[in-house]
This record gives structure tokens, C-alpha cells and sequence, in this order.
């Protein structure tokens, strides 16, 4: 993809970025009867090593399609990481998809948080995984079943750590 075009696709996401208040992020997500989620082979890991593809079979996948300059990313990135925090990383993971931005611009961004994201963060500079996705308005985020299905999405900003979602996650880790 040239740089012009990569630009008309950053600038048309740009548009489509819901808005949400910083008072409250939602906290519902739509059941969806999706496809098999696309694999995380040959895509590009900001600071993993080792074969993390593989280690995401068999869990609950939430993957989150963000980027620095959408303020509703922003501000679901804590609870992402709070709902890491809350279940077993040997049933659930989170994958962060972070769309057309270069690593330096990703690397200077997470050093200004407060918080430090343990999750691990995919590099979509070209929106190849974007594309794979079928991703629409940022932040888009899926969650994937055991078995590699999309099961439930969310267009905007949510509080993936509030006790709706929270319960959602158990029941497709519990199945």
C-alpha cells in the first residue's frame, strides 16, 4: 500500500471514529455469529519473542483494534488491561491491534501512560490484520471463543472491566 493511499485509509478511520464521553465508557457488547477469527501468524509483535500464536489457541481472545490519536481508544486501554488482570491467562488473553501507526510512534505513546499494558500489542502498520479483520470504526473490538470463532463485537469505546462484560468473558471461558 503507497503512502498516499495509506493515508486516505488513516484519514477515512479517522472519520469514523465513534464518540464517546470521558464520563462513562459502555459497558454492553453485541452477540454476533461471526466467522473463525483470523490467525496472528507472520504479523509483526511490538517486544514478544517466542511463537505467541500458538500460546493463543484454546483461549478466549479479546482483540482490540486501537490506535494513538482515537480518544476512545484511549480510554478503554486501562480496563483492557484490568480485564487481563482479572482472568487466568492460561484460558484468556488479550491481543492489542495496534492499526497503521510505526512502532517508534507506538513505543513513544506507551511510555507516557501511567499504566504499563502486559498484554501483547500487534504492529498493523500496513492494516493487513485491519483488512483481515473486516474492522470497521476504531476501537473495534472482538471476543473469540476457544474454538477460533468471533463471537461477540463492539464498535467504540467500552469498559471491558465492568461486571457485564466481565460475565460474558466467564461464560465463553466456562464453555
Amino acid at each position: 500500500m503507497n503512502i498516499v493511499h495509506r493515508s486516505f485509509v488513516l484519514f477515512c478511520l479517522l472519520l469514523l471514529v465513534p464518540l464517546t464521553t470521558n464520563a462513562s465508557l459502555r459497558d454492553d457488547i453485541q452477540e454476533i455469529s461471526g466467522p473463525a477469527a483470523p490467525s496472528f501468524d507472520n504479523v509483526q509483535w511490538l517486544h514478544q519473542t517466542g511463537d505467541l500464536p500458538d500460546s493463543l489457541k484454546g483461549k478466549v481472545l479479546l482483540v482490540n483494534f486501537w490506535a494513538t490519536w482515537c480518544p476512545p481508544c484511549i480510554e478503554e486501554l486501562p480496563s483492557i488491561q484490568n480485564a487481563r488482570n482479572i482472568f487466568d491467562q492460561d484460558h484468556f488473553e488479550v491481543v492489542s491491534v495496534n492499526v497503521g501507526e510505526k512502532v517508534t510512534d507506538i513505543e513513544a505513546f506507551l511510555e507516557k501512560l501511567p499504566i504499563t499494558f502486559t498484554f501483547p500489542i500487534v504492529v498493523d502498520e500496513k492494516l493487513s490484520v485491519y483488512a483481515d479483520w473486516r474492522v470497521g470504526p476504531l476501537p473495534t473490538t472482538f471476543l473469540v471463543d476457544r474454538t477460533g470463532k468471533i463471537r461477540y463485537q463492539a464498535l467504540g469505546g467500552r469498559n471491558f472491566a465492568s461486571a457485564n462484560i466481565r460475565a460474558i468473558i466467564q461464560e465463553l471461558i466456562d464453555e
